[in-house]
């Protein structure tokens, strides 16, 4: 059972919307504190905000937190700033879809915001004569950043 009512998750899903947007506009260094701090924040949301929270976390923990080991190497500043930004996308990306649940579960209307995010799901590739790189840049958009592609020479 939630402990928290739907209306104050919606706004602290905001409020965190807004926190990640702020560290999406710093360097690693700089934010990886302040993002394990929201991490926290929002593993605690997840567990008193939704009935099935065991999965959830387990959903974002596997989005989000997972963990990157390359033996025998030092990963450069480079390889830390992207790893640093891709779980921010991969966490804001979870919390939109928690937001759209939530405001379905309390009977409100998705915002005009979540739908020009439909859009924003879509990817328009132009590509080359590999057929073959082509279908694995297709699979890989499609199976784990879910998003839709449009190719070229399939438009009329």
């Amino acid at each position: 059972m939630p402990k928290i009512k739907p209306q104050i998750a919606l706004q602290k899903i905001n409020e965190y919307l807004g926190e990640i947007d702020k560290l999406l506009r710093l360097d690693y260094n700089t934010g990886k504190d302040q993002k394990q701090t929201l991490n926290h924040k929002i593993r605690s949301l997840i567990t008193n905000a939704f009935h099935d929270s065991e999965q959830k976390l387990k959903d974002y923990d596997n989005n989000v937190n997972w963990f990157i080991a390359i033996v025998g190497e030092e990963r450069t500043e480079q390889e830390k700033q992207n790893d640093y930004l891709s779980r921010l996308r991969d966490m804001k990306s979870l919390l939109e879809s928690y937001k759209e649940e939530l405001q379905m579960l309390s009977g409100g209307s998705i915002e005009t915001e979540t739908n020009s995010k439909t859009l924003a799901n879509k990817v328009f590739i132009i590509h080359g004569h590999d057929a073959v790189a082509l279908e694995q840049l297709q699979k890989t958009l499609k199976g784990i950043w879910n998003l839709e592609t449009i190719i070229l020479k399939d438009e009329p």
